[in-house]
């Protein structure tokens, strides 16, 4: 019997040693190989931040002159807003002799959720435009009806000649306004003290071994990774009772609500919603002789295959069940309905988009800088064709600004023959033609 127990204490030792050496390995090998979730801001949190103020109206709105940080993958991203809370440089009200004006609002797409100022697809697009100032008017979180009351506070002033709308399928899900409620809410109830959920958790060792573990071990980050993403692995740890159940249509994420083949009664009520909103902002733009333009903003999910498995990996949902084009199809013929003008780059992205060079950000629904430029090229594309004015409707035609004409074809060459020399900070006008000429 001592014997054994000897035998046990020789080997307990090395056993631990390869163990310890096994997890240094594996640890050194994940952080080397993977590209783990780092912790962030995500839109949710920087309009919850002290760089956003709240509004009795609209919810929440940034705060003028800010000079902030957006913590992403391991970065802080500099961000400014101006004397009126806009991710952008200070506009006089009256825009100079022979410039055009576009004013450009949507969500944290359209703000530029982690990337550069410069990066942002308004500034990229007003350095490719002569002549021509790119307002940006984004606000993180914000759904159709908030932006609508935003543009007639802000925009109006200002006189734009067009107006473009950068509209996010995930903004279908929030657009009887129950965010802008339960910020509301906020504002009314009396400050509560409570605890500080990013502190460690006190009395229980485990959740403050699994939070220190997800904030040093690119290997822990992994395997949890794997846990919550791969689909065959979380059907076979549900069969054996190990984890809850895959989830139903509450399981999903917003953005993929509206792409199901047979999506909630709920959804269907919010994208007439949606539509009703749009006809509201067409009759106050064509009242004032404003040019309106939608343009769709492609969803991740709709254009990243892996993106896709991620999101409805913790559901019962096949990918038969969902048609990724359908909400852009039916926004497309919504508009020509009724006569609106609508860029869709969804082919583009899906064409350009690719693993090692993505279009978006890691762990995160937003375009990366890249994205921003080809976002900013299709805009550019559309409202420099010759045919564009064409397509204008009729009653949506500028009256009280004489005409819009964007006949830059010239801008893609300018840049190459380095005529028009970006602003500091801009991102390389060669990376700019690279895409220009594609």
């Amino acid at each position: 019997m001592m014997e054994k127990v000897q035998t046990t204490r020789r080997w307990a030792l090395p056993i631990l040693a390869v163990a310890c050496l096994a997890g240094f390995l594996l640890e050194g090998l994940a952080r080397i190989t993977l590209n783990p979730v780092a912790a962030g801001m995500n839109d949710n949190l920087l309009r919850h931040s002290n760089f956003f103020q709240p509004d009795e109206q609209l919810g929440w709105l940034p705060r003028p002159r800010v000079e902030g940080t957006d913590p992403h993958d391991n970065r802080l991203i500099p961000f400014r807003t101006n004397s009126l809370g806009w991710r952008d440089k200070e506009y006089p009200l009256a825009s100079a002799a022979l410039h055009n004006r576009i004013a450009v609002f949507g969500d944290g797409f359209t703000w530029g959720l982690h990337v550069p100022d410069q990066d942002v697809f308004t500034e990229v697009l007003e350095l490719l435009l002569p002549q021509t100032d790119v307002i940006n008017l984004g606000v993180p979180g914000f759904a159709i009806g908030q932006e609508i009351e935003y543009f007639k506070r802000s925009a109006l002033p200002y006189h734009p000649n067009t107006v473009l709308l950068a509209f996010s399928v995930d903004n279908i899900y929030t657009a009887d306004g129950k965010l802008v409620r339960k910020d509301l809410n906020r504002l009314t109830q009396p400050v509560q003290n409570t605890p500080d959920e990013t502190a460690a958790p006190s009395g229980n060792p485990v959740l403050t071994m699994k939070r220190y573990l997800q904030e040093h071990s690119a290997f822990y980050r992994w395997g949890r990774g794997q846990l919550t993403t791969n689909r065959t692995l979380i059907k076979r740890l549900s069969q054996v009772g190990l984890r809850e159940p895959l989830g139903g249509i509450e399981s999903l994420p917003p953005g993929l609500q509206p792409v199901l083949k047979q999506p909630p009664d709920s959804m269907i009520t919010l994208m007439a919603l949606v539509e009703t909103k749009l006809l509201e902002l067409q009759g106050l733009l064509a009242e004032q002789g404003i040019r309106f333009i939608i343009v769709l903003v492609p969803s991740k999910t709709s254009v990243d295959q892996q993106a896709f498995d991620e999101a409805v990996a913790l559901t019962r949902f096949k990918e038969d069940d969902f048609d990724l084009d359908q909400p852009y199809r039916r926004l497309e013929e919504f508009a020509a309905l009724h006569r609106i003008e609508l860029v869709n780059p969804l082919n583009r992205f899906r064409k350009l988009n690719n693993p090692d060079d993505s279009l978006y950000l890691t762990h995160d629904k937003h375009f990366s800088s890249k994205g921003h430029v080809i976002f900013a090229q299709e805009l550019y594309r559309y409202l420099t064709q010759e045919v564009t004015s064409l397509s204008v409707p009729q009653n949506n035609r500028p009256t009280k600004h004489t005409t819009v004409h964007y006949n830059n074809r010239h801008a893609a060459s300018e840049v190459s023959r380095g005529q028009r020399q970006p602003r500091e900070g801009h991102i390389s006008t060669t990376f700019l033609e690279q895409f220009l000429t594609s």
